[in-house]
């Protein structure tokens, strides 16, 4: 009876793809792995049956001969790096970014410490530099071809291990934002993919009048958030001299202004003499309404957050990061909301803000709640050394940066170069074996997907589903209108 139910289920699903073509079907042969990478990823971008990353703080080699990579590609399918991969940036239209691989182009591009990318069909859009300028490069992810570079200000590279100048990409309607070192936002417009132009009037300058509190960063680092039409975002002064304690702000992306009523916000010090945050979150109420943003430095300092309308201090998250069972303090990184849960990277290097050892875990926190997840890892933080059930990763040396999703699928970068897999309800390694569920996203009017902290968007998932041991496809339309 089960496997007659399953069989009518499927042709009912079969029909309703082949009546939409805007899905992306992923074989059911797709499944988790671990993966090295070759690089320093960021956040996992997930592309049909791909997961690429893009190695971040990347400076070309100098030598055409032997150029640095700037991105991978990771089949899910065969478990492997996908072919002619990896490659590099280029400004080069249409080049491969490959020197054995037809044009390769020039390899001219910088990525900065933070590249959230932004996916408009197969098109993938990220925070670029150049020697002399700074804007938004585009890589084909199909054609595995650079598709353009788009210069959007004069912000120079100074040559240093972390290029600093321009960090994003966060997306609001079919406008791309990042934000310079010179507290300005600069912005592409993709109303029409295939010829972006720079938004009208930019860069917007946010801190105007609070130049004092607010000034240009020496090493930027900007997290952001967005939440609705307005960007909140983080900028570090602890490389500047005099040094001085990170600032909150708040974009309005309908006046291309500082929004109005806020001038910025001081993030206290923990463990250190100047306060040094690489992630800034929101803080919904248990109906799921954005009330707050919030920061945090490492594990053992206080979550620190604040009124999205007054802009007073307000009390954290009861027990999001006490009593995590790390053996030293961890850096909190970035943090990946599904529903009314959020996902954050932990991790500590050796030798950065006091660290050791090198380790990573994820801590996930259910705001509906108002605790961290109950069933994911032990007490809603999993260690990936395999301490607490599942596969270790790597030894337990991941050093998360960041997450993406695809159903029950998560995926995992982090500063050791390694891409995992785990399941989103228990945290266990490798997710999927049996069961997984695969998301592709339409091109919709003013909608889009960004590449870490999601803005708003419709979410289709395609669900492979198991009759009597054999994998079948099954395509089960789901909406669900995320806001971050």
């Amino acid at each position: 009876m089960k496997e007659k139910f399953y069989k009518k289920k499927l042709s009912v699903f079969i029909a309703a793809f082949l009546a939409s073509l805007c899905y992306v079907l992923i074989p059911a042969s797709a499944k988790a792995s671990v993966t090295i990478t070759g690089g320093d990823g960021f956040i996992p971008i997930i592309y049909k049956t791909k997961v690429f990353n893009i190695f971040h703080h990347r400076v070309p080699s100098g030598n055409p001969n032997n150029p640095n990579y700037d991105i991978n590609c990771i089949d899910t399918v065969t478990q492997a790096i996908c072919p002619n991969y990896p490659r590099y940036f280029s400004s080069t239209l249409g080049s491969s970014g490959r020197l054995d691989t037809g044009t390769a182009g020039i390899a001219d591009i910088l990525t900065p410490n933070m590249p959230q990318a932004v996916i408009q069909g197969s098109q993938l859009f990220y925070p670029a530099l150049r020697s002399g300028d700074n804007g938004m490069g585009c890589f084909d992810l199909d054609n595995g071809t650079n598709c353009g570079y788009f210069a959007l200000g004069s912000l120079t590279n100074t040559g240093g291990f972390d290029p600093e100048h321009m960090e994003g990409i966060e997306r609001v309607g079919n406008r791309l934002f990042g934000i310079g070192d010179d507290i300005n936002f600069y912005c592409l417009d993709i109303t029409l993919p295939s010829t972006p132009v720079a938004c009208a009037g930019q860069p917007y300058a946010v801190n105007t009048g609070i130049t004092a509190q607010m000034p240009t960063s020496a090493w930027g680092r900007a997290s952001r958030q967005v939440i609705g039409t307005k960007i909140y975002f983080l900028v570090n002064y602890n490389f500047n001299n005099p040094k001085a304690d990170a600032r909150i702000s708040c974009f309005d992306t309908n006046t291309n202004d500082r929004c109005a009523g806020w001038s910025s916000l001081e993030v206290l010090p923990g463990s250190f003499a100047q306060s040094y945050s690489l992630t800034l979150f929101e803080f919904p109420n248990t109906s799921g309404q954005s009330t707050s943003i919030c920061t945090a430095q490492l594990d053992v300092n206080p979550v620190q957050c604040w009124d999205l309308n007054s802009q007073l201090t307000v009390s954290p998250p009861p027990g999001l990061f006490s009593n995590i069972g790390a053996a030293q303090p961890v850096t909190v990184a970035e943090e990946l909301p599904i529903g009314n849960k959020s996902y954050f990277a932990l991790f500590s290097v050796i030798n950065f803000q006091g660290a050791t050892a090198s380790q990573g875990m994820a801590a996930c926190y259910d705001f509906s709640i108002q605790a961290r997840c109950t069933g994911f890892g032990s007490g809603g933080i999993k260690k990936w050394d395999g301490s607490d059930g599942g596969i270790p990763v790597n030894g337990g040396n991941t050093r998360d940066y960041g997450y993406a999703a695809n159903g029950i699928c998560m995926f995992g970068l982090g500063d050791a170069g390694v891409l995992w897999s785990f399941d989103r309800d228990t945290g266990l390694v490798p997710a999927g074996n049996l069961s997984c569920t695969f998301s592709s996203v339409p091109t919709l009017p003013n909608t889009g997907v960004g590449i870490g902290k999601q803005n708003k968007w419709w979410l289709i998932t395609s669900t492979i589903l198991i009759s009597s041991g054999v994998l079948a496809y099954a395509v089960v339309k789901k909406y669900k209108w995320f806001t971050s």
